[in-house]
């Protein structure tokens, strides 16, 4: 059966409640009564897209009700012959010509005319050829796409400003709350304050704790599982918590553009801190070093290891083979039906390799530790990134220092009432250049007085040794998790040197600060050998064959 269609929408919840719907909704009524009524076809008003931009498209699609007039005129639920009514053509399309056009086409070339009130336009088939119709069309089409171009780029503007404004939150992450000046929870967009969710804050702590002991995301789950602690988040989204910076205050704006999403200028610090620069750096270099360099040279996540939860070696990461270049790091192995694991050279064709059993090693090293004069080597060296940052930090302070005495320079001899309006205008050019440097310069400075703050407590944890040298002392397998951690906090690797002298191996050990110390263990010969080269497959066969 024919019918009229009177198609309203309007594109933001903000217009809800005034008069555009029901402006739209009176010209359709009166555009049928003079122009369709006497035909007798009826009138139906049920298709309404209420907050649904034409300029993104959302009113075309699942759930947009002009998208439904379209379903519906495919399976043939609107019949031919039947009239859509719009009141003008922006209400069918915000896209372009291009796109409207091929939306009109799924319209009129089934059938269905349409009819645009405020031009008076009856676009049946064949329109387009028509110069009267497109004509008029086109330039309808062609102005309201200008129109929202223009109004998006004012609202990204505008948003940007927003966005780095001290008054923006955006999407708060799940341990924090938005509380008004009473302490309640509010959704208000101005005189907020930020909060932890307690319960939460707790729970990404104790993530953050039991990744920085070197457990994976599957066996971080099962543990707050076994201990009845309610975890809401799932085992993926573990991962990118790991990642998230805002555990550290830290707020990127962002642009959503077709290719993706994309930062959108500097971080900004509003969000309270609930995890350690330390912690996060600790627990950032235990997911880098689970990457890869693939075949194609692209780098990606490592296969995670199932037994992260268990600590068969206390030095992951940390011990190198440096008898001969290139270095190597050294493995843990302890194969199924041995007595006694290993450290093992990581292989490489046509080199020999080294091996010591694990255990002697650990027992002869963790004591060497509680023997070290941690008071010397805590005050022996600075990082090199720490003297780095200082010394930018006194140059930052140096030049805001000149800016801002220039600043109060010029803005005393703008008070002067006999200033030449040549130089006033020089001098205020010369105030907003400076105050703009000022701005720069007092972020640079808050940004290496993070750094400083942060290299200091790394030699704060060498100087205070007591509590893993207790660990160590007290040889408590379960909190070998612990002593891991420790050990990684303090030092940054540990080089075997297995060729120096025959009955000794030589170490090395570098500390966070980058202080050395180098020691001599003697070599059980029974338990330490070289490995020899192995050869490929094919070497054996050829050999084989020969």
């Amino acid at each position: 059966m024919r019918a009229a269609y009177s198609y309203t929408r309007f594109s933001s919840a903000g217009q809800v409640g005034n008069s555009s719907l029901d402006r739209q909704i009176e010209e359709g009524r009166e555009w049928y009564n003079r122009e369709i009524a006497p035909t007798g076809i009826p009138l139906d008003e049920s298709f309404t897209d209420s907050a649904r931009s034409a300029y993104k498209g959302e009113h075309v699609g699942k759930k947009g009700d002009l998208g439904r007039f379209l379903a519906a005129i495919q399976s043939g639920a609107v019949s031919k012959g039947s009239v859509l009514i719009a009141e003008n053509a922006h209400r069918l399309s915000r896209q372009g010509n291009k796109i409207a056009r091929k939306l009109l086409e799924q319209i009129v070339d089934k059938g269905v005319d349409v009819h645009i009130v405020n031009i008076e336009k009856k676009l049946t088939y064949g329109w387009e050829n028509r110069p009267n119709d497109y004509t008029i069309v086109d330039s309808e089409l062609n102005r309201a796409y200008r129109e929202s171009e223009r109004k998006s780029k004012i609202i990204k503007a505008g948003l940007k400003a927003v966005k780095h404004s001290d008054d923006w939150a955006g999407i708060l992450p799940f341990w924090l709350q938005k509380v008004d000046e009473n302490g309640k929870r509010t959704k208000a967009t101005d005189g907020y304050k930020i909060v932890e969710i307690p319960e939460q804050a707790d729970l990404v702590r104790e993530i953050f704790r039991l990744a920085a002991q070197g457990l994976g995301a599957k066996n971080i789950m099962q543990d707050l599982q076994s201990r009845g602690i309610k975890c809401g988040i799932s085992l993926g989204r573990v991962g990118h918590l790991l990642r998230n910076r805002a555990v550290l205050g830290e707020h990127q704006p962002k642009s959503y553009l077709e290719s993706g999403t994309v930062a959108d200028g500097d971080p900004i610090y509003k969000f309270p801190r609930i995890v350690d620069q330390t912690q996060f750096d600790l627990v950032a270099a235990r997911l880098d070093s689970k990457k890869k360099v693939c075949a194609d040279g692209k780098i990606r996540p490592a296969t995670g290891s199932r037994y992260s939860n268990k600590t068969g070696s206390l030095f992951d990461g940390l011990l190198f083979d440096v008898t001969a270049e290139p270095h190597r790091t050294l493995h843990f192995q302890k194969k199924e039906g041995a007595n006694n694991p290993y450290l093992i050279s990581k292989w490489e064709p046509n080199r020999q390799g080294n091996r010591i059993r694990y255990d002697l090693f650990e027992k002869s090293f963790l004591s060497y530790l509680t023997e070290a004069d941690w008071k010397t080597i805590s005050g022996e060296k600075e990082t090199e990134d720490l003297k780095k940052a200082r010394a930018e930090l006194n140059l930052v302070r140096a030049e805001l220092d000149q800016a801002n005495r220039l600043l109060a320079k010029r803005t005393d001899q703008m008070n002067d009432p006999d200033l030449p309006d040549a130089v006033a205008k020089e001098f205020a050019s010369q105030i907003v250049a400076v105050r703009s440097r000022i701005a720069t310069l007092s972020a640079q400075e808050n940004r290496l007085d993070a750094t400083v703050a942060l290299e200091s407590r790394k030699a704060e944890a060498l100087s205070s040794p007591e509590k893993l040298i207790a660990m160590i002392k007290a040889g408590d397998q379960a909190m070998r998790l612990s002593i891991r951690t420790g050990l990684q906090r303090m030092i940054s690797r540990i080089d075997l040197d297995f060729a120096i002298e025959p009955d000794r191996i030589t170490i090395t050990v570098t500390f966070i600060n980058d202080a050395k110390r180098t020691t001599k263990f003697r070599k059980p010969i029974r338990f330490t050998k070289p490995l020899h080269p192995r050869r490929s497959r094919r070497e054996q066969s050829q050999l084989h064959a020969i």
